[in-house]
């Protein structure tokens, strides 16, 4: 067992990317980050986009910068950051592009 408070929050964001993963429907890339689109229950996406930003933000403080809306029926994750956090970003959810499109 280690003391790293780290690990404390790994286990939520996990969860929160893993949920948010079965509502996700499109990706794109943006400068310096990439915009995940979603579809579903808004109350739920709003929730677990709220939940996942602020956990993500304790986990990288400044070097990913997380924020989150809604376009109508969808609601719309970028995450943006540095060159040394773009392979992070590149598999924030897990997906690649082609299969965020299924």
């Amino acid at each position: 067992m280690t003391d790293d408070s780290s690990h404390d929050e790994e286990p939520e964001s996990v969860r929160l990317r893993q949920l948010l993963r079965t509502y996700l429907i499109h990706t794109r890339e943006v400068p310096n980050g990439k915009d995940f689109v979603f579809s579903g229950p808004p109350q739920l996406l709003h929730d677990l986009l709220r939940r996942l930003v602020l956990s993500e933000q304790a986990r990288w403080g400044e070097l990913l910068r997380l924020d989150f809306t809604d376009v109508g029926p969808f609601y719309l994750l970028r995450v943006i950051g540095g060159p040394s956090e773009q392979a992070e970003i590149a598999s924030f959810l897990g997906v690649g592009d082609e299969e965020a499109a299924r």
